[in-house]
């Protein structure tokens, strides 16, 4: 086998590779995020986090979303 032949088959193992990591990484399923008020319920419904707290919390992301909102 001489280099030029050496060099087409290691071309053609990492192409394959490529591609088949792509697909492989493309269909793994997406992870959504959770909305940050939608954590801050599942805190307070777990005691993790007293009333106090969670209307604080809640006055403050519902704060930044306002502030988003105008921009």
């Amino acid at each position: 086998m001489d280099g030029a032949a050496l060099v087409w088959i290691v071309l053609f193992l990492v192409t394959g590779v490529v591609l088949v990591t792509g697909i492989v990484v493309a269909s793994l399923p997406r992870r959504r995020e959770i909305p940050p008020e939608q954590l801050l319920k599942t805190r307070f419904a777990n005691g993790e986090i007293g009333e106090e707290e969670y209307v604080r919390r809640l006055a403050v992301l519902q704060h930044d979303r306002l502030l988003e909102l105008e921009d």
